[in-house]
């Protein structure tokens, strides 16, 4: 199912699910090492970059997925 969602609640469930997994996962990895922004400042950060994930991760789908996380796994 790596091909692009076909209709709109395809999207928006793709959608849904990037907006939740890809906001913690940022929003840990923003706290962690932008400790140096304000809070206002790290709330905007935030939100585009998941808003922007999300949207790629929902046209693209499986293969953006497939390709995100790969950069974190440490087996080959």
């Amino acid at each position: 199912m790596s091909e692009p969602p076909r209709d709109w609640l395809e999207f928006w469930v793709r959608f849904v699910c990037a907006f939740v997994v890809f906001g913690l996962v940022l929003g840990i990895i923003m706290l962690r090492y932008l400790e140096w922004l304000t809070p206002v400042q790290l709330g905007l950060v935030w939100g585009l970059s998941t808003l922007l994930t999300s949207l790629i991760a929902a046209c693209v789908g499986d293969a953006f997925w497939h390709e995100a996380f790969s950069h974190f796994r440490w087996w080959p």
